[in-house]
């Protein structure tokens, strides 16, 4: 895992609400997918903040987004069927 982001081309199994996000952000993956990590970059595409799960069940999560700056920002989110990739907003 690199520092910087690159943004992939799967994003239709990926859910993120609310957007624009305040304090926390709840991520969802489609077809039964278990998500592994979620990966916040900034524009910039250095990496802002991880998240990682070791619960082999978890479809849905919620990340606290509080200590994020107000910006933009990429959610890149792995599971074992592939890399998804959305762009929020935080207020």
């Amino acid at each position: 895992m690199t520092n910087t982001y690159k943004p992939e081309t799967k994003k239709q199994n990926l859910l993120v609400y609310p957007n624009p996000i305040d304090d926390i952000l709840q991520v969802k993956v489609s077809n039964e997918a278990i998500i592994q990590h979620a990966y916040i970059f900034d524009l910039s595409g250095h990496l802002i903040l991880t998240q990682q799960w070791d619960d082999s069940q978890v479809e849905e999560v919620t990340i606290h987004t509080a200590t994020l700056p107000s910006g933009m920002y990429f959610i890149q989110v792995n599971t074992e069927q592939g890399v998804f990739s959305k762009k929020i907003i935080k207020q």
